[in-house]
Parts: C-alpha cells; sequence; structure tokens
C-alpha cells in the first residue's frame, strides 16, 4: 500500500546518504574505513591487507565474526581479532585456519536515521520540509505505478526496451558502487534488493515507461 511504499523509499534513502562519525564507536550498519592486516600463525598471508577499506558493518562481506568483533570499537583504535577461515575456503591454503587480524577504525561513515535538514541537504533538497513533498509525491507515483502494473497485461514491449539493456543498468551501479569503495551487491543490498530483484525493478521501470497495455 501507499505507506508501505513511502516508508521503502525512506529506508532506501536514508541508508544512501552518510555523515561522518568523527568521535564515537563503531555500529552496526556503519560504513568503517579500516585498514586491516591478517597473520596465520604469526605471519601474514597474500590478500590478508588493504589500507583505507570501507567496509560496511553486518554486511557480511568478510569472512564471518570479523565485522561483529569490530562492533563497539571506538574511531582511531587499532585491535586484533581472531576468526576461523571456513573449510571450503576459496584459498584452499588458509582453508580451515585460525588467522589474527590487526585492524585500525580510520574513520565512520554512518547512514541517517531520521529525516532532518543535514539529511535533506545531503540528498539534495532545501530542508527536510522539501524533502518530505518530495517523498510524498514519489511514494504515490510508485503506488501508482505498482497499480497499474498488477493490474494491467503488457500488449506489447518494444525490442529494445523488452530487458536486454539490463546490463547496461547493472554496469551504471557497478560502476556507481566502486566509486563508493562497495561491491554492486552491497550497494544493492542498502536498497533491499538481491541482483534478481533489482533486475524486476528494471524491466517494470521498462514496462511502466514503454509499454503498450491492456
Amino acid at each position: 500500500d501507499y505507506k508501505n511504499i513511502e516508508q521503502q523509499l525512506l529506508s532506501q534513502d536514508l541508508n544512501a546518504y552518510t555523515v561522518e562519525i568523527k568521535d564515537g564507536k563503531v555500529q552496526k550498519g556503519d560504513i568503517a574505513n579500516i585498514d586491516y592486516l591478517g597473520k596465520v600463525d604469526g605471519v601474514a598471508f597474500e590478500g590478508g591487507e588493504g589500507k583505507g577499506y570501507d567496509l560496511t558493518i553486518g554486511s557480511g562481506a568478510f569472512i564471518d565474526g570479523f565485522e561483529d568483533q569490530l562492533i563497539g570499537v571506538e574511531v582511531g583504535k587499532t585491535v586484533d581479532i581472531n576468526v576461523t577461515f571456513p573449510t571450503d575456503y576459496q584459498a584452499t591454503d588458509l582453508a580451515g585456519k585460525k588467522a589474527v587480524f590487526t585492524v585500525t577504525i580510520n574513520k565512520i561513515a554512518r547512514p541517517y536515521s531520521e529525516v532532518n535538514d543535514e539529511f535533506a541537504k545531503a540528498a539534495g533538497y532545501e530542508n527536510a520540509e522539501a524533502y518530505n513533498k518530495y517523498l510524498k509525491e514519489e511514494s504515490v507515483k510508485n503506488f501508482v505505478y505498482s497499480y497499474i502494473i498488477n493490474n494491467s497485461k503488457v500488449k506489447e514491449l518494444p525490442p529494445d526496451k523488452d530487458g536486454n539493456n539490463y546490463e547496461y543498468h547493472k554496469k551504471y551501479y557497478t560502476d556507481l558502487a566502486t566509486s563508493y569503495g562497495v561491491t554492486f551487491e552491497v550497494l544493492l543490498s542498502n536498497y533491499q534488493l538481491d541482483e534478481e530483484g533489482f533486475k524486476k525493478e528494471v524491466l517494470n521501470e521498462e514496462i511502466i515507461s514503454y509499454a503498450v497495455f491492456d
């Protein structure tokens, strides 16, 4: 329904913009910029070092237990965390082995939790009132789109708008994700989507824009 769509859009926008936390501790959902060095039996291993890496806490991008152990660590602090590589890990020389990662929290970017003037300006609006106006208008538009799609039958979709340009959309958002220092999958997760859901969104947009309906 309309309110559900509005809440989804709001959640997506709040997660798309962040504020830098200069004095605080890592929380789930934060994007922690980290330096890390991993060692097995005291010896650094290939691929176990990174600097200035933006890690979304809770994304599951790193080995199990890595992100959870960073929760509560203060900006500027360095900690050692202990993890165990899965037995089916792709690097067979590390599979099943225990490792210690020395991790430094360089800075934290935290998604906004509420609509305020600061968030609105980050999102490109004059103030919170202007953003809320946009949100209501966009929610109504999406509600109408959903109603049309769910209650109509597509009679015709132009050949060049049949979903075949999905790769173009995927490349655009993959490049966007790279500019944020995250993967395409992590970017989609911020919008509560997996790749299949994203593909449906792309096709639905083409349908509502170009299709001929009965």
